[in-house]
């Protein structure tokens, strides 16, 4: 979905020559746009499991040893890579600001933003741990507030004040997911889920597309970023059903299917990192989404910058020295 994310917002640089270019694209981001909601629920589902219990230092040095040597390796590639094209220069203090402060690729941003989540993993995980379900709902109910709060301060220019400076930003995706890890999906409640689905997902293809077209075609994501309340629904919805996936039993019939997905698994982050390499490549010989109708073209280069990505970070294991750059 991540990669995918990029390959659309790619092409919405464009010109589209017919009206179903223009909707399959943004009907696939809309789609895809959670990507980001998902993983940091998934986090939070994992991470804030009160029998996972280990010390401070322990933790923070296990999630931030897999996540920054790699982000900063691929910082020095991006960086490598814009000085040849003539963007910004390499040097140690463009080095350290693309660290601290603006990605060198904008894709890092979340690098940034998932390191900030793990340090207050172990304050919310006291929090978790003494929490009734009362209080979980609670706290995602004070962050759903904050949520809409932030839209009307965007869309409407109404700053309120009273902000709850606890459960904000992407700390309420992080609760909420470990809230929802029980959450009991009945018949009744599947319909209401697959409502709440496609209501996000109407609403969120057509205020961007108003939006878009009165901007000329621009790309705008006044109505797909992550924390506004439209993409929580359609997140939270897409979680639960990704969630109530019989994957044991999938993985069974597809005997191959498991091998994969732990592999594809394992090489996740990296692939994350590096893929925008990948894209860059392929937008060199005008390999894009809109090489053939959007329709065939997301799904196509989307799987090939996947496949390529992932056999990169096969060889990158193999060699000595850039083994440490991939995690898994």
């Amino acid at each position: 979905m991540v990669v995918a994310t990029h390959v659309v917002a790619t092409i919405q640089q464009r010109s589209f020559v017919t009206a179903g270019q223009w909707w399959t694209t943004l009907l696939a981001h809309v789609l895809v746009r959670p990507c980001v909601p998902l993983f940091v629920m998934l986090s939070g589902m994992l991470l804030l499991d009160p029998a996972r219990s280990e010390p401070v230092p322990v933790f923070l040095r296990k999630r931030f040893s897999r996540v920054l040597v790699p982000y900063l390796f691929w910082t020095c590639v991006y960086l490598a890579l814009n000085q040849l094209a003539g963007k910004q220069p390499l040097t140690v203090s463009g080095m350290l600001w693309s660290v601290v402060e603006t990605p060198v690729s904008g894709h890092l941003w979340f690098v940034q933003m998932i390191l900030g989540v793990y340090l207050a993993t172990p304050v919310l995980r006291i929090f978790v741990r003494g929490a009734s379900r009362s209080d979980l709902y609670f706290f995602c109910l004070i962050w759903g507030i904050w949520v809409l709060m932030n839209a009307c301060q965007t869309m409407a220019g109404v700053n309120l004040h009273i902000k709850p400076y606890v459960a904000t930003s992407y700390a309420g995706y992080f609760v909420l997911g470990y809230l929802l890890r029980d959450v009991a999906v009945h018949r009744r409640r599947k319909w209401l889920l697959a409502a709440a689905f496609f209501s996000a997902f109407a609403f969120t293809a057509m205020a961007s597309h108003i939006v878009m077209a009165r901007a000329g075609g621009r790309t705008s994501l006044q109505f797909l970023d992550n924390l506004n309340p439209n993409l929580v629904v359609l997140s939270a919805a897409i979680f639960l059903l990704l969630r109530d996936i019989p994957y044991a039993r999938l993985y069974r019939k597809v005997s191959w299917l498991g091998a994969a997905v732990r592999s594809l698994s394992g090489a996740a982050y990296s692939i994350y990192l590096a893929h925008v390499l990948v894209l860059i490549a392929l937008g060199r010989y005008r390999l894009d989404g809109l090489t053939v109708h959007p329709v065939l073209g997301i799904p196509m280069v989307v799987g090939i910058t996947t496949l390529l990505t992932w056999v990169l970070v096969m060889l990158m294991r193999r060699a000595p020295y850039l083994r440490m750059t991939v995690s898994g």
